[in-house]
């Protein structure tokens, strides 16, 4: 049968297979089709491109694969061998839809949900990923319904969680760590997670609440960010204490919830307490 065009191909369709004799220059043209992608191993191409120079390349029957219009999805070790090695080998090929492909390729063993985020495009792919992972945490406390255990989460769990939220507030929720004294409080990557949160029930108070977290400045003695701030503070300087992801959910999630109540509080009580869940505005 007739190979498909080396270049862009708008008229591929999903479940398409053939067999094709790969050159360096189509291999080449393969890996340059590729969207962000993740990073490769230069170990792997290496011993592959031996294997391939030896004669001892063998097919093992998984295809390369590419989107609807042609570019490369899966396959870039092997291509970037072909290249590496200089010489033609014989693959088989396969179209899969391009939605679909980023969230199986791979996940569970090399690509991440980091990974999923920034071949898809998403800006601050890295935060982004932490924020929406932790915020599946702070779900998980709650006991929100339909979201499932963080450890039974896979990767589209994890972009089915991140789709339910605009992208405008996972990338704010990405940018709390960068807050200087959120940061050296060790709030930053729960900030995130907790901003996501409280943008859903309180989209024009959540700006201010963080203001005022990181600044500290002008707040009274009795006020809740203060005592979130004062507590963060104790258990960074304190070796002995645990302060672990759960925690600092707890300290930022009883922080806003007091906060928007207008109530006072000089010091929070942690050990034994249920986790609160989060509260909406009055």
């Amino acid at each position: 049968m007739n190979q498909p065009a080396i270049v862009i191909n708008p008229t591929y369709v999903v479940g398409q297979r053939w067999d094709e004799d790969v050159t360096p220059e189509r291999a080449r043209c393969l890996v340059a089709s590729q969207r962000i992608n993740r990073s490769w191993s230069k170990r792997d191409v290496d011993s592959y491109a031996e294997e391939m120079r030896a004669g001892e390349w063998r097919q093992t029957g998984v295809p390369i694969i590419v989107d609807e219009i042609g570019r490369m999805f899966d396959g870039q070790h092997r291509m970037r061998a072909v290249m590496a090695a200089g010489m033609t080998f014989p693959f088989v090929f396969t179209v899969g839809r391009y939605e679909d492909l980023m969230l199986v390729i791979d996940t569970g063993k090399k690509r991440t949900f980091a990974d999923v985020l920034g071949i898809a495009g998403i800006k601050r792919f890295g935060g982004v990923a932490n924020a929406v992972r932790n915020y599946a945490f702070l779900c998980e406390l709650e006991k929100k319904p339909g979201v499932k255990r963080v450890s039974d989460m896979k990767t589209p769990d994890f972009w089915k969680l991140y789709k339910s939220i605009p992208d405008d507030l996972w990338q704010r929720a990405a940018q709390m760590r960068n807050y200087n004294d959120i940061r050296d409080l060790k709030l930053g990557v729960a900030s995130g997670a907790c901003y996501a949160a409280f943008a859903q029930v309180g989209k024009d108070l959540v700006e201010h609440y963080f203001q005022k977290l990181n600044s500290g400045a002008g707040l009274a003695e009795d006020d809740p960010i203060l005592c979130v701030r004062r507590t963060s503070l104790r258990m960074v300087n304190d070796p002995a204490r645990n302060f672990d992801m759960r925690t600092k959910l707890f300290l930022l999630v009883k922080g806003w919830n007091m906060w928007i109540e207008g109530a006072s509080v000089a010091k929070f009580h942690i050990a034994g307490q249920n986790f609160p869940k989060v509260q909406s505005p009055i």
